[in-house]
C-alpha cells in the first residue's frame, strides 16, 4: 500500500511507483531503472490493478524514500482508477504531476485522468497540509 511520499530518483512513490515491487529480482529493477518510466508503465498494465489505496496517515517530505521529515496528514485515498489516486494524491501533496518523469509519460499515454475529470465523494481540499518538496541529500 503506497503511502505519500517524496522520492529522490523518481519524485514521488505513489500508486504506480509502488507496483514496481512486483519485478522480483532487484538485478531487474536495477537493469530496468533507465527505462523506469516505461517499465513501470507496462508493469501497472500487465498486473491491472483495479484499485488504489493510499495510506496517507502520514507522508514523508523532504528526502525520500527512507529518511525524511515525516508530515502527519490525516487522511486514506481510495479510488477504482490507479491513475485517479495518483492524481488525487499529487494535488493533496502539492505537486505538479507532470514534473515527474513518470507520471507525465504515464498520463501521456492516457492512464491519469484529468483532475476536473475524477469524481470525488467529497471535496479533498481541506485535508490538504504542507507542500512537499524534494531535497536530495
Amino acid at each position: 500500500m503506497p503511502v505519500p511520499k517524496v522520492h529522490a530518483n523518481t519524485g514521488v512513490s505513489l500508486a504506480f511507483k509502488n507496483q514496481w515491487g512486483c519485478i522480483p529480482e532487484n538485478e531487474d529493477r536495477l537493469r530496468f531503472h533507465p527505462y523506469f518510466s516505461q517499465v513501470v508503465l507496462e508493469v501497472n498494465k500487465a498486473i491491472k490493478a483495479r484499485v488504489a489505496i493510499i495510506d496517507g496517515k502520514y507522508g514523508l517530505n523532504v528526502n525520500g524514500p527512507m529518511k525524511g521529515q515525516p508530515v502527519e496528514l490525516n487522511w486514506v485515498l481510495l479510488s477504482n482508477d490507479v491513475g485517479a489516486a495518483t492524481a488525487l494524491a499529487c494535488e493533496l501533496m502539492q505537486i505538479q504531476l507532470e514534473k515527474i518523469k513518470h507520471l507525465k509519460h504515464i498520463k501521456k499515454m492516457g492512464f491519469i485522468p484529468e483532475l476536473s475529470d475524477i469524481k470525488v465523494n467529497q471535496d479533498f481540499r481541506p485535508f490538504m497540509k504542507e507542500k512537499f518538496v524534494l531535497k536530495r541529500a
